[in-house]
């Protein structure tokens, strides 16, 4: 996996509130260097607690050099 492609940003367009209780979080790859992403989410301040939450991701779109990866989390608050 080529680290230095990995890409995501925690506001705009890579991490938003979809509706009031979905948030749409991307991540970008390297095209056809990544076999799957897994989304882990929950309450971060309660993460041992709580625990966490898988979401497998999926690509949504891709250009010559990148894949770019989505995926729907529902937050308990």
């Amino acid at each position: 996996m080529l680290k230095e492609a990995v890409y995501h940003r925690p506001k705009n367009n890579w991490s938003y509130a979809y509706d009031i209780s979905t948030v749409h979080i991307r991540i970008r790859t390297k095209r056809d260097d990544v076999e799957r992403v897994v989304l882990l989410h929950g309450d971060k301040y309660a993460w041992h607690e709580s625990g966490y939450a898988e979401t497998p991701m999926r690509v949504f779109a891709s250009d010559a050099l990148f894949d770019y990866w989505q995926a729907e989390a529902t937050p308990p608050y």
